[in-house]
């Protein structure tokens, strides 16, 4: 329901979703998704699907080209075949309103106004969760770093990656226990 509501500054549901759904499995900034266009991703059966950011678009002027998950290529696909070329993949004037945006869409959806962390829900959260989730995941943290565009692993780390009770517990549970049954 959430995603066939009114417009927001230029951006249908549909376009909301998508933009949703590649900033959350990139971790791209918000000025880096307004500057994507169509041409900015390769979605050759052949190849790693992926999406280029120009270092003239990127906040550390740095190029990158970043790998796409399948299921992001198959959400993004039909909202990049009906983009002109050239065309922003995400046009309008979202960026400068985009916490109004998420929380919107959050109450559309239904969906709690607060993370797991109880930090609420605003656009550059999804960096924060791109970086939390590759931790989760096992994922080296010079890999995130570089997935980030940050300047050193101890931002990538420190502030963006979090952590709670769940991930603490698993990794005390993950070693081996000193526990011998036979003294019990």
């Amino acid at each position: 329901a959430a995603w066939n509501g009114e417009p927001f500054r230029g951006l249908s549901g549909r376009l909301r979703y998508a933009l949703y759904v590649v900033a959350a499995n990139t971790g791209l900034r918000r000025s880096e998704l307004r500057s994507l266009i169509a041409e900015s991703f390769d979605l050759q059966e052949d190849q790693t699907p992926s999406v280029l950011v120009r270092s003239s678009d990127a906040k550390n002027s740095n190029t990158r080209i970043l790998p796409l998950r399948n299921d992001v290529v198959e959400v993004i696909r039909p909202v990049l075949a009906s983009c002109f070329p050239g065309s922003s993949v995400w046009p309008g004037s979202w960026p400068g309103r985009s916490a109004d945006m998420v929380r919107r869409d959050l109450e559309a959806a239904q969906i709690p106004q607060l993370d797991e962390f109880d930090r609420p829900w605003l656009f550059h959260e999804l960096r924060h969760q791109f970086a939390t989730r590759l931790a989760g995941a096992g994922i080296h943290p010079q890999i995130a770093q570089q997935l980030l565009d940050h300047s050193s692993v101890d931002l990538t780390m420190n502030v963006y990656t979090h952590t709670g009770l769940a991930e603490r517990a698993l990794a005390v549970n993950t070693m081996p226990s000193f526990a011998r049954p036979d003294l019990r």
